[in-house]
């Protein structure tokens, strides 16, 4: 539906000298920060390009390092190390003194049991 406006009424503000001063300040330091933000965006866009640029460039290194480390390999020889005289590790045996710290442990866990059920 459409309504037709029989009457238009103007509205009309009064802005004082001083607000009118404050508002465009407030609109000047708002342009300013943009334009400050803008020109922080550029500068991190070409260093985040630099540092893809220098990621590449250590990834090439690094690669072809890895390349040179397996050519050099190919023509050193072969090494057969003999085994370690490192003794082997034992599974631990219980000793008569563990079994009786079983024993008094059973019968402290007896007692307890006794006066549980008084």
């Amino acid at each position: 539906m459409w309504y037709k406006m029989e009457k238009e009424s103007s509205v009309y503000l009064k802005i004082e000298y001083d607000n009118t001063l404050q508002a465009e300040k407030d609109l000047l330091s708002s342009e300013v920060f943009f334009l400050n933000l803008i020109n922080l965006r550029k500068k991190y866009n070409l260093l985040r390009q630099e540092d893809l640029i220098i990621k590449n460039k250590l990834k090439r290194a690094i690669e072809k390092m890895e390349l040179t480390i397996k050519k050099a390999q190919g023509f050193l020889p072969k090494i057969n190390f003999p085994k370690s005289k490192i003794p082997e590790k034992r599974a631990l045996t219980r000793t008569k003194g563990d079994e009786s710290l079983d024993a008094q442990l059973r019968e402290i866990q007896e007692k307890l049991k006794a006066f549980d059920n008084i």
